[in-house]
């Protein structure tokens, strides 16, 4: 081969080298006798070696340089020993036996049967699980009709099999007057959006049952995944609990004014009798109507906080602005306070909160802080506010008190649970189940823990906005750090 016809050759291949480039496939040239005369950065990554390595370095796999048919499919030993299966397509064959080839890497039966398995053992592992919790799940297409549904969704509906599914439309086991607004819904799903809807299911035996559907959009096939659930019992219950909550709003309708009256007037007629009878009333008589008028106003108290436990939420009004160091301090003076209370407050910026609520919630944790005080030592308590998040505070309340049995901090926060009998402490037994109701109405929560003294902290989270406290924040820093005493 003279030099003109050896310097179009190589053109050739430099030719087909670049398209090779542009197309992201593996290149190489070859002798009549299958030595390797040139190849790209791409054939190197697939066999493994050094782009730059001379190619007179490189073997070749046999089968691309003996046979003249294409393409052919080889087995390509990588550097490290590791073998891929290929595919070559000759590009070119000079007048000499010359060939020049596009190498890719191809994906062999079995490595294609098993990502098969592993696709059919990831759905087979979500059908166990969607089984196991009882929820349906069907897919279904473009074309609105199911393509996939399993055993649990075919429970629902009291059918044999899922298989009866396959090829029907998702919503004909809905009553007829729901099917056009199901259907709109699922039309109406964004690409990324999402519908959770609750309807009646009609089951083959004819039984209506309530179901919650959660449709999202399949990015895979463009139809719709949706997973079923049963809630025809959780609706039951909802409903029951509507009408239990109804009997206690009832109850506290009459124990505000029916229980109300007669324990007043109990109240008036022992006072009446102590008084037309002081002359003649003996000390053992004068003691029995102070334990009857001492237990009617104890009723009283235990009636009006029964009310307003009941219609807390709804009495709870419009949120302001409302500086906790001076509401606390109020609030310690409304109290029956014993001489040595050391009170410090921590608490720099104000919350926006219904006024009324937060004091009622402040006068019950206090109350209890001085009605479970040592004897022995000066009653300490330190309350705190700090915020947690950009939407919840944290109200803590500490005391070196007698503190709370760890049996029996949840025990405490429902309603008319007492540490003591009524006999030994005051209070209604109400004061903390309050708290809770507040916290709950605000979306948070009452935790009781141990001080570090023996003590009760008292943790108060509430979900409130934040305001911007710029302005305000000087004036409440000054009187956080000092120590208030009664």
């Amino acid at each position: 081969m003279d030099g003109t016809m050896a310097r179009t050759k190589f053109a050739l291949f430099e030719e087909f080298q670049h398209m090779a480039d542009s197309l992201d496939l593996g290149f190489i040239a070859l002798s009549a006798s299958g030595d390797v005369q040139a190849f790209n950065t791409a054939y190197a990554v697939l066999a493994g070696i050094d782009a730059a390595t001379a190619p007179k370095d490189i073997k070749a796999p046999a089968a691309l340089g003996s046979s003249d048919s294409s393409p052919i499919e080889a087995s390509l030993r990588q550097q490290d020993g590791r073998q891929i299966a290929v595919r070559a397509d000759r590009v070119s064959t000079g007048a000499n036996g010359e060939k020049a080839l596009f190498v890719r890497e191809i994906l062999g039966d079995q490595t294609l049967q098993a990502a098969k398995r592993k696709h059919e053992e990831t759905i087979r592992r979500f059908d166990i699980l969607t089984d196991r919790s009882g929820m349906g799940m069907w897919l279904a297409g473009p074309d609105n009709l199911i393509l996939e549904a399993n055993p649990a969704m075919a429970r629902l509906l009291e059918l044999a099999g899922s298989d009866a599914l396959i090829g029907q439309d998702p919503f004909a086991n809905t009553p007829l007057d729901e099917q056009p607004w199901l259907r709109e819904s699922l039309a109406n799903l964004s690409p990324d959006g999402a519908a959770s809807i609750r309807h009646n299911l009609l089951q083959a035996s004819g039984t209506v049952i309530r179901v919650q559907s959660d449709m999202t959009r399949d990015p895979v096939t463009g139809g719709y995944i949706t997973f079923v659930r049963d809630v025809t019992e959780e609706e039951q219950l909802v409903r029951d609990l509507a009408g239990r909550n109804q009997d206690l709003e009832h109850f506290s309708i009459a124990a505000s004014h029916d229980l109300r009256e007669p324990m007043r007037k109990i109240t008036i007629y022992a006072g009446m009798l102590e008084e037309d009878l002081a002359d003649v009333m003996s000390d053992t008589a004068r003691r029995d109507l102070a334990v009857i008028s001492d237990a009617s106003k104890r009723m009283s108290a235990l009636v009006e906080m029964l009310s307003v436990y009941v219609n807390l939420k709804e009495n709870i009004g419009a949120p302001k602005t409302v500086e906790l160091v001076p509401l606390i301090k109020d609030v310690m003076e409304e109290l029956d306070t014993p001489d040595g209370v050391n009170l410090s407050i921590d608490a720099p910026e104000p919350l926006f909160i219904d006024e009324a609520a937060l004091r009622r919630l402040c006068r019950a944790v206090l109350s209890n802080c001085i009605a479970y005080r040592r004897q022995d030592a000066p009653l300490i308590i330190q309350a705190k506010a700090q915020w947690k998040s950009a939407d919840t505070v944290v109200l803590t309340f500490t005391d070196n008190g007698e503190g709370v049995p760890q049996d029996q901090r949840t025990a405490v926060l429902a309603p008319l649970k007492r540490l003591r009998s009524q006999g030994i402490s005051p209070g209604s037994g109400m004061g903390l189940a309050i708290c809770a109701r507040i916290a709950e109405y605000y979306g948070g929560s009452v935790l009781l823990q141990a001080s570090s003294s023996g003590g009760a902290v008292v943790i108060i989270e509430l979900r409130l906005t934040r305001q911007d406290t710029n302005a305000s924040l000087n004036c409440s820093i000054g009187e956080q750090d000092d120590a208030q005493r009664w």
